[in-house]
């Protein structure tokens, strides 16, 4: 349950909030299951709060400090995360589908079966995020760093990979069919050997498509 004099803090502004947890800093917010939807809350610092199964939808949270939150099983559909500071948050089974991640910092970000379908992740940070068995489905991921990121059984189905950086990235069994990965950097015949792709796969030069995954590889994720 969620702290009632900590929920009163925050409904009265990022100016209040701030100020409040500049006083508290040991404090760790809880907020568990709130329902915010809509509330506008850019630039507050909510870092280390427990904000799980939080309901967040259409929130501005834009440079938002979150590094390190529980956002465990979050509603943050259509949310308004550009340039939030997200390092090290879980998100597990965080629904994000047509959220606003444009160059959000996400390193080390716990993301694994969370729904980030249509979500705009251009430029986003993602460094060693853990995105096992996440939806991206239709994401933008244009300029993205996916440097040693998890993307282990990811459906990354006609998602746009454009110049994002994948040095070190696990692409095992992870669907980029209809994917766009022209122009991506570092991405090496035997990552892209891993992954599943299809004849629309969009292969950047110098690389050949691989063995399409058999039904039982896709049955496996």
């Amino acid at each position: 349950m969620a702290n009632p004099k900590h929920l009163n803090i925050l409904k009265q502004g990022d100016k209040a909030w701030n100020a409040w947890r500049k006083q508290n800093p040991t404090v760790r917010p809880e907020l568990t299951e709130v329902s915010l939807a809509g509330a506008f809350l850019s630039r507050a610092n909510l870092s280390r709060a427990n904000l799980s199964r939080a309901s967040l939808a259409d929130a501005n949270l834009s440079k938002a400090n979150l590094t390190g939150a529980d956002l465990t099983g979050a509603i943050l559909t259509k949310a308004n995360l550009r340039g939030a500071h997200l390092r090290g948050a879980d998100l597990g089974k965080a629904n994000l589908t047509g959220a606003d991640l444009t160059g959000a910092i996400l390193t080390k970000a716990y993301l694994r079966g969370a729904n980030l379908r249509g979500a705009d992740l251009g430029k986003a940070d993602l460094t060693k995020a853990n995105l096992t068995g996440a939806i991206l489905t239709e994401a933008y991921l244009r300029g993205g760093d996916l440097r040693g990121a998890d993307l282990g059984k990811a459906d990354l189905f006609q998602a746009n990979l454009q110049q994002a950086f994948l040095r070190g990235a696990n692409l095992q069994k992870a669907v980029l069919a209809g994917a766009n990965l022209t122009d991506v950097k570092n991405l090496t015949q035997a990552q892209l050997n891993q992954a599943c792709v299809d004849e629309n796969t969009k292969l950047p030069k110098g690389l050949t498509r691989p063995k399409p995954c058999s039904e039982e590889d896709l049955s496996k994720k």
